[in-house]
């Protein structure tokens, strides 16, 4: 009896293995605004089903196949979108430039390859920061194509990072004359954040800025497969990602190439 029950349980998980493996998406990542608490469009993964519909950036999701989405967690949302490949869902979107509801259908496709569509590489373009706060410095816009700018990612609880902290100071301090601006952000709280900055000091002597929701996070960690902090970005001239790795492996080296320093 228990050998049979071993290969019933042995059955369910492959079945369960193979359910999951035969998921599929429409290509969309979704942001929610945390004072009204909507939902909306963060990205549209290129020539997805989604952006085939002509769903685009910023439009608000209404409704999942004929279920509204207020009182849902981002969780839910992406529970009710996700669905066997092939199959098809409803979806009631609101375009807040036009001013008018949009209802779609689309066909599920397979996860794994809007994965590797949407995959960054160095020289695409970079991803905007959205940020919750601004803890130290001014606020950063990466469309001044005067300057080169570093974004690095990383945490108050990382031992790495605070190792790493000191030396990107140094390098600040090193390519100001030149134009390039370092940008430390954190997924944590301000009010975690704060704190530690303060105690820093000089010797965190760069702008620092707390996430939104990770979504600069998504845009940057997750685009390029970095899995670890602390993890450093160069943006050039041009606005594209020229150089990803650890802050103290190559950067220095890829800024002076850059600078011409």
């Amino acid at each position: 009896m228990k050998g049979v029950l071993a290969i019933f349980a042995f059955l369910a998980a492959a079945i369960s293995v193979l359910a999951q493996a035969e998921m599929g998406g429409v290509g969309i990542a979704l942001a929610m605004d945390k004072e009204t608490k909507q939902f909306s469009v963060h990205k549209v993964i290129p020539d997805s089903p989604a952006a085939k519909s002509g769903i685009s950036e910023g439009m608000l999701i209404q409704s999942i196949g004929g279920v509204p989405v207020t009182g849902k967690s981002i969780e839910d949302i992406v529970a009710m979108i996700r669905g066997p490949l092939g199959s098809k869902v409803a979806l009631e979107l609101v375009d807040r430039t036009a001013k008018k509801t949009n209802k779609v259908e689309l066909e599920r496709i397979s996860i794994a390859a809007l994965q590797a569509a949407q995959a960054a590489k160095i020289g695409d373009p970079a991803a905007p920061l959205k940020i919750a706060e601004w803890v130290k410095g001014e606020p950063v816009d990466l469309k001044n194509r005067e300057k080169i700018y570093v974004v690095e990612f990383w945490a108050t609880w990382c031992g790495p990072c605070r190792v790493s902290i000191p030396h990107l100071t140094e390098l600040q301090k090193k390519f100001t004359d030149k134009n390039v601006v370092f940008v430390g952000i954190s997924d944590e709280k301000p009010a975690v954040v704060k704190p530690f900055v303060e105690k820093m000091g000089d010797k965190m002597n760069y702008i620092v800025a707390c996430d939104n929701e990770r979504q600069t996070y998504s845009g940057y960690m997750d685009a390029y497969g970095r899995n670890g902090i602390p993890s450093a970005f160069i943006v050039d001239r041009e606005g594209k990602v020229a150089w990803a790795g650890h802050p103290m492996a190559g950067l220095e080296g890829k800024l002076k190439e850059l600078t011409k320093q």
